[in-house]
């Protein structure tokens, strides 16, 4: 009668040791379940689960990219700045990596410590297109026409598809074409005075941020009847920074 119960009394602690298993298991925190938090808008929780992480993986380059990027979502640009910066230092040839951080610096204008980061990747084929379209970004913003367009050049001369790059520099030859500009007018007034004008406007940029530009404007006036027509003609030049 005894051997029923021995047998039973294994199985149940069997079933218990598994049970506690298994719970252990689910209670250790992943970098799934912190991206799983992320997607749901969760991003406290999914920071807190990745430190988790990262303090029993130290070396886990997916978590530390992921917990650095959570913070910089959640407004926290020194936290995320200083995760980054540790990440990168244990994960010096994670690339990725490397580029997501320099994105979050030239977004917040650190366009220093981004070029420090974005230069190097110039050389690499495989990172090269978005090194350069980012550096571009960096000096668009900073009103840099010139040297920004030449890096989205060079991003689409390696990458054709590189949206960001051909959207900024259509901005730029848009913003720093020559231009040229011809109108007309007319007016009737009861004095009788008619008037007559046609406006002709040719400007060019000098540089990125300065910018000349001529006019000139024949106006003709008529007072009706047999009085002849009287001609003017204004000339400006417009010098603009």
């Amino acid at each position: 009668m005894l051997r029923p119960a021995i047998i039973v009394f294994g199985l149940v602690a069997c079933f218990g040791a598994q049970s506690a298993r298994a719970q252990d298991s689910a209670a250790v925190p992943t970098v799934a379940a912190a991206v799983a938090l992320r997607n749901s808008g969760e991003f406290a929780k999914a920071s807190e689960v990745l430190r988790e992480v990262l303090a029993r993986e130290p070396g886990n380059g997916d978590a530390a990219r992921l917990s650095a990027q959570t913070l910089y979502w959640m407004k926290d640009i020194a936290g995320a700045t200083a995760a980054y910066e540790r990440a990168i230092a244990q994960n010096p040839e994670d690339t990725a990596l490397r580029l997501e951080y320099a994105q979050m610096l030239v977004e917040t204008r650190s366009n220093l410590r981004a070029r420090q980061i974005l230069e190097p990747m110039m050389t690499a084929n495989e990172t090269r297109a978005r090194a350069a379209t980012l550096l571009g970004t960096s000096l668009y913003w900073e009103g840099d026409l010139a040297g920004a367009a030449k890096h989205f050049r060079i991003a689409l001369s390696v990458d054709s598809n590189m949206a960001d790059a051909r959207r900024q520099l259509h901005e730029i030859r848009s913003i720093a074409a020559p231009w040229f500009a011809i109108g007309t007018g007319a007016l009737h007034d009861d004095q009788p005075l008619d008037r007559a004008d046609a406006t002709i406007e040719a400007g060019v940029f000098v540089n990125p941020l300065l910018s000349i530009a001529a006019r000139v404007r024949p106006m003709r006036f008529t007072t009706g009847g047999d009085s002849p027509a009287s001609t003017v003609a204004l000339g400006e030049v417009e010098l603009s920074h």
